[in-house]
């Protein structure tokens, strides 16, 4: 990356998908930049800079003739795009367009690990943080529409990256970096792929025929081993560290409650009255909720904002409809109602496939309440609530295809349809 950004200061040609990854990185810098700080680095307000640079990003993926390229380049540059995009741009489109991003990946065999080719360290250990890039979209775009990933465990060999920094790997190294131990940039990266290693996929094989005590040794032993590997080496003092702990944790603590989520209907009973489900599900939507606004870790919130709690913000809706008002169910009502509020914010844009269900919930919630307490419902996603909302601080439906819209897909007109 650092001989593109040279050539082009240097006013040197850059090959097609080159450029286009150089977009795609100017793009990511906007996209993660405070919306205020825009105009005094950039002279335009950040709207109209996401804008130039997405219709650059195309433009240049589209020169790269991105479907039959052979670039990795070109690949990287889609993959990081869609990974920002995602956050505040159309989650439909972002879906759509992964399952074209996974096949080119196929087509350049990047889903099978260079060492099994003799190929150079270097190359090597980029196409691995690709690959496992890939699956991290590929389970947060489906995520997004409420449906299984389209990558399994079966249709790759490729390995997890090296947990090392930039700075450890070179063009001419002769082997493989060693891993370091704690934090490093890929830290993130390679947690977010033993999750999925273990708890997502496992589903398609034995995992959904464990029972829910042996689903959770499972995740509680995954947890003590990134511990181990990890996070007791965090200096969480340092606020990217507890960033990045802190979202591992909570997709432990989602896993956890998605084991019992799926519990078999003759534990409904069971399952209604544990209390412990609904105090961590409370706890796991406001620490999200926290990352999302906390000051001091407000510049990695664009980061924060790509784990969305969508089935644990449903659960906690549904159970509030029939538990009976009391303190904590309260909380849980003011907690939800925040965490609803910055999501509502994004949703015009980002057009999840959970967001009308999830209205019609929230609705339903907000008319419950009311109703116990003797009170007009006021839905809490109006304008008026979403303003008193913002004051505030802490201490599924519709028919799919009638939306989905491919006026965004400029980067693979051509060559795709």
């Amino acid at each position: 990356m650092a001989r593109i950004v040279q050539d082009a200061c240097a006013g040197v040609d850059l090959a097609p998908s080159d450029e286009a990854l150089l977009f795609s990185v100017c793009y990511a810098a906007v996209a993660s930049m405070k919306a205020h700080t825009c105009p005094s680095i950039l002279s335009t307000d950040h709207d109209t800079a996401i804008q130039d640079f997405q219709k650059a990003v195309g433009l240049g993926l589209r020169r790269a003739n991105f479907i039959s390229s052979q670039s990795l380049s070109a690949l990287q540059a889609a993959v990081l795009f869609l990974l920002c995009y995602r956050v505040g741009g159309d989650t439909r489109l972002v879906w759509a367009e992964s399952a074209v991003v996974i096949r080119v990946a196929q087509a350049q065999g990047v889903h099978r690990d260079g060492q099994n080719f003799a190929l150079p360290p270097l190359e090597t250990e980029l196409r691995r943080r690709l690959w496992w890039h890939i699956c991290l979209l590929d389970m947060l775009s489906s995520e997004d529409q409420g449906v299984d990933t389209q990558i399994r465990s079966e249709m790759f060999d490729t390995q997890f990256p090296s947990n090392v920094d930039d700075d450890d790997i070179a063009l001419y190294m002769k082997d493989q970096p060693l891993p370091k131990t704690g934090f490093t940039s890929t830290t993130i990266c390679i947690m977010n792929c033993q999750v999925m290693t273990e708890i997502l996929w496992p589903r398609h094989g034995g995992y959904s025929d464990m029972s829910t005590h042996a689903r959770e040794n499972l995740i509680t032993a995954l947890g003590k081993s990134l511990h181990e590997q990890y996070i007791d080496h965090f200096n969480l003092d340092i606020p990217i560290h507890w960033v990045i702990a802190t979202i591992v944790r909570l997709q432990l603590s989602k896993a956890w409650l998605a084991t019992h989520f799926q519990s078999e209907a003759s534990d409904v009973q069971t399952f209604r009255h544990d209390d412990r489900i609904f105090e961590t599900a409370v706890e796991l939507v406001q620490f999200s909720y926290l990352l999302q606004t906390n000051e001091g870790t407000s510049q990695w919130s664009w980061l924060c904002k790509s784990y969305k709690e969508w089935h644990v913000v449903a659960f906690l809706l549904s159970e509030l409809c029939l538990h009976p008002l009391s303190p904590e169910t309260d909380h849980a009502w003011d907690v939800v109602t925040k965490m609803y509020g910055l999501w509502h914010q994004d949703m015009a844009q980002t057009d999840a496939m959970l967001q009308k269900p999830l209205d019609r919930l929230m609705a339903r919630t907000a008319s419950s309440r009311a109703s116990r307490q003797g009170q007009t419902s006021q839905t809490p996603f109006s304008d008026e609530a979403l303003s008193d909302m913002s004051d505030v601080s802490f201490g599924l439906g519709g028919n799919p295809d009638s939306d989905l819209l491919f006026s965004g897909l400029d980067w693979l007109v051509g060559s795709l349809f």
